[in-house]
C-alpha cells in the first residue's frame, strides 16, 4: 500500500522566538539611540529641557520634574537635566531625594560651586550640618562670593565655631559690595559671635558700627544697651 509522504512542517520553538525578540528589541533601541544621538535629538532634548526650565520658573515644579526626569531617560548623563531636576524637587520640599541628584551633579563637575552650595543649604535645613558645612567650605574654596561666605558663617554659628565664623563675615565685609543695611546687619551677626565667645568688648564694637549704618534700628540699640549695663 502506497503511503504518501509530507513534509514536516517547521516549527518555531519558544527558544528561537525570544531570540528573535531580543534581537528585534536591541534593534529598536539601537535605532532610539541613533536618533536621539543626531542632531535633530539634540536639538528636541534641548528643546524638552527648555519646556521643563520654563515650567520650573512658571511654579509648575511637579511638571518640571517629570519633564525633566523624561529628558534624562534618553540622555542619563545630561548635567543640566540632573541640576533642575534637583531644583525640582528641592522646590516640592523633596529635600532627600534633592541632595542626591546634587551629590551626581558635583560628583560629575567637581567644580560646580553653585550646586555644593544649593546641596549645603537643604543639608542644613535637615539638619545634616557637618556635610552642610564640608560642601559651604568646597563652593567658598571654588569661588569666592559673599553669599556663600555669609551661609558658612552663620551656619559654623550653628556649632559654635565663632571665630571661623567671624573669619568669613570680615571677608563678606571687606568685599565692599554690601550697602549699609547689608553692612549692618553683618556686623550685627559678627556682634552675637562675639557674645558667643564672650568677648563682649568686640560685640558691643560691632554693635556701634552697625549702629553708626543704621541709626534708627531700636533692636540694635536695645541690643547696645544691654551689654552696656553690663559692665
Amino acid at each position: 500500500m502506497h503511503v504518501e509522504r509530507t513534509t514536516p512542517r517547521k516549527v518555531l520553538r519558544p527558544v528561537a522566538v525570544v531570540v528573535v525578540l531580543v534581537v528585534v528589541v536591541a534593534a529598536l533601541a539601537f535605532v532610539g539611540w541613533k536618533v536621539w544621538s543626531a542632531p535633530e535629538g539634540k536639538a528636541q532634548r534641548e528643546a524638552s529641557l527648555e519646556a521643563a526650565s520654563q515650567a520650573y520658573n512658571d511654579g509648575k515644579f511637579a511638571e518640571a520634574e517629570q519633564m525633566a526626569s523624561d529628558v534624562l531617560v534618553s540622555n542619563p548623563g545630561s548635567i543640566e537635566a540632573k541640576k533642575l531636576l534637583a531644583m525640582t524637587l528641592a522646590a516640592q520640599g523633596k529635600n532627600e531625594e534633592a541632595i542626591a541628584v546634587f551629590s551626581e551633579v558635583v560628583g560629575a563637575d567637581p567644580k560646580d560651586h553653585e550646586s555644593f552650595y544649593r546641596m549645603a543649604v537643604l543639608e542644613r535645613l535637615i539638619g545634616r550640618t557637618a556635610d552642610a558645612i564640608t560642601h559651604f567650605e568646597k563652593a567658598v574654596s571654588l569661588k569666592k562670593d559673599r553669599a556663600y561666605a555669609d551661609e558658612l558663617a552663620r551656619t559654623y554659628v550653628q556649632v559654635g565655631r565663632y571665630e571661623d565664623a567671624i573669619e568669613q563675615w570680615q571677608t563678606v565685609v571687606a568685599d565692599g559690595a554690601l550697602d549699609e543695611a547689608q553692612k549692618a546687619q553683618v556686623y550685627a551677626a559678627m556682634a552675637s559671635a562675639y557674645e558667643g565667645l564672650r568677648n563682649y568688648e568686640n560685640a558691643r564694637a560691632m554693635l556701634k558700627e552697625a549702629l553708626h549704618l543704621t541709626p534708627n534700628d531700636e533692636q540694635l540699640k536695645a541690643r547696645l544697651a544691654a551689654l552696656e549695663g553690663s559692665r
